[in-house]
């Protein structure tokens, strides 16, 4: 996958996600937002589509993916991660795409 290609897919994917998860707040406030109903489990289900979707597209696993939403909130928390002895601070959406570079993801 082309670097800036990857780079414009993941810039949708994070104003589509931030979109609408402002949708789903809307929607918690006027119904709940029960971790065990029924609602949050289609939330979720929802969430997990779009990020395997896109890296499935992109060529990044999905797991990764998921880490830089989920865990690292985009680059906002400032995690970081290794390969061969090396560490990456993923601080962006470009860090993450340097990070899957060096791992042999992407061109």
């Amino acid at each position: 996958m082309d670097y800036q290609h990857a780079l414009r897919k993941l810039r949708t994917m994070k104003t589509s996600l931030q979109e609408l998860n402002t949708a789903f707040e809307v929607l918690y406030d006027a119904v709940g937002s029960d971790p065990d109903s029924r609602l949050n489990t289609a939330v979720v289900r929802i969430v997990d589509l779009m990020l395997s979707t896109l890296a499935e597209n992109i060529e990044v696993s999905s797991e990764s993916l998921s880490w830089l939403v989920l865990e690292n909130a985009w680059g906002d928390k400032q995690l970081s991660a290794s390969i061969d002895g090396i560490d990456f601070v993923i601080d962006s959406l470009e860090s993450f795409l340097e990070f899957e570079k060096h791992k042999g993801v992407l061109c």
